[in-house]
Parts: structure tokens; sequence; C-alpha cells
């Protein structure tokens, strides 16, 4: 089903893309049971690489397709995160008074209410743009299974000859 099973990605050409439960349905289709081998790489500054092998299995065991995946917390989207101002009083996000003259902290939208003066140093020295990601553990999950989602994609894409249909996720 098109937008479920597969699709196409948006700036990446024309041709569709096997996505995740596409993969499982032809799996289930064609009666292959994937098999996982999951390599951790420790990286620098605290970030994780992981490599995952898939290889797809008959109902008696035998092999038919493999397929490689990695994925890294040093990709961008799991590596950087857009630092805003935060209000120093209760870390919520700060916003800019309407007449430029400040910050502000809205307490409607759970913020404490507090007002910053424009020039205000604890404000305006504050980190702001794109950051390193403060809490790298939180995105290893999630980079162990896009790693696994990109190498059952793979495996699958091989396997049932799929290849001239659909691409790997770009």
């Amino acid at each position: 089903i098109d937008g479920e099973h597969y699709g196409i990605i948006p700036g990446t050409g024309d041709k569709k893309t096997l996505l995740k439960s596409g993969a499982e349905k032809l799996c289930m289709t064609f009666r292959l049971h994937p098999q996982f081998i999951v390599e951790r790489h420790l990286l620098n500054n605290g970030h994780r690489e992981y490599e995952i092998t898939c290889r797809l299995l008959t109902d008696n065991g035998s092999f038919v397709s493999e397929g490689v995946g990695i994925c890294s917390s040093m990709e961008s989207k799991y590596r950087w995160r857009n630092q805003l101002l935060q209000c120093p009083k209760c870390s919520q996000e700060l916003r800019k008074s309407r007449n430029d003259d400040g910050f502000y902290c809205w307490a409607k939208t759970g913020g404490c209410g507090s007002q910053f003066a424009k020039g205000d140093p604890i404000i305006i020295d504050q980190p702001r743009g794109r950051i390193e990601n403060p809490d790298l553990a939180d995105t290893f999950n999630t980079v162990k299974k896009m790693a696994k989602k990109r190498a059952h994609v793979d495996a699958t894409i091989t396997a049932t000859a799929a290849s001239a249909l659909f691409s790997q996720d770009l």
C-alpha cells in the first residue's frame, strides 16, 4: 500500500522507497525470518555507531539473503539540536517582547512570567542555534533501531529481487 509499505521520500527522486512495514510484509509473504547480528562501535565524545547485519532464513533455517545497516549518533539529526533562549529561572523557552525591548517567559505556556531586559547578559550570552546534543544517550536506542531497519530493508530487497521496484531508504 502506497504510503504505508512504500513511498516516495521528498527530495530523493521518483523511485519508491521500501519502508519497514513493507519489508515485514514481504518477509511474511515469502515466509522469510530475519535474524539480526548487532555490532556496537564506541566513537569519540560518547557517540555510538551500530552496524547490524540482517540474515533472512526460510522456515527450515536455510539462508536466503543478507543485508547491512549502519546508523550513528554522529548523523546530523541525532548529533545536533537547535538551542533556543531559555529562562534562567525555570528553563522554559523565552520569547521576544513585541516592542523588541527584551524577553519574557510566558506563564500561559508553562513559564514563570519573568521578564528580562534586551541586553541582559544572562540571556544574550546563552548559546543558541545549532549545538551538540546534550542528551546523546536518548538517541542510542533510536540509532540502533534505525540501523536494524536499514539492514532488514536491504536484506528484503535483495531476497525478493525487489530492487527494480524499490530503493533502500535514502
